[in-house]
């Protein structure tokens, strides 16, 4: 697992590149009061290219789930 540093000129993480799913970073890495900077949440709407790819495959119209329940997570490159 590759472990990143503080980049020089802040105490906290620049990139959470390198780090596999689940791995569990130290909270003094993590810049609490800017979390929801690298990420982004959107609603999925029948016109967008995220339903385009999902429809019929991941996503299918049924009673369980609807589409306005569902989010896509977009996190920047770096």
């Amino acid at each position: 697992m590759n472990h990143k540093t503080p980049d020089s000129t802040s105490a906290f993480l620049a990139s959470i590149d390198g780090y596999e799913p689940g791995a569990v970073i130290d909270a003094e890495l993590i810049d609490s009061e800017h979390l929801g900077q690298p990420f982004s949440i959107r609603e999925i709407v029948e016109v967008d290219h995220v339903y385009q790819r999902i429809s019929g495959r991941s996503y299918v119209e049924n009673d369980d789930i609807v589409l306005s329940d569902l989010r896509y997570s977009i996190v920047p490159d770096a």
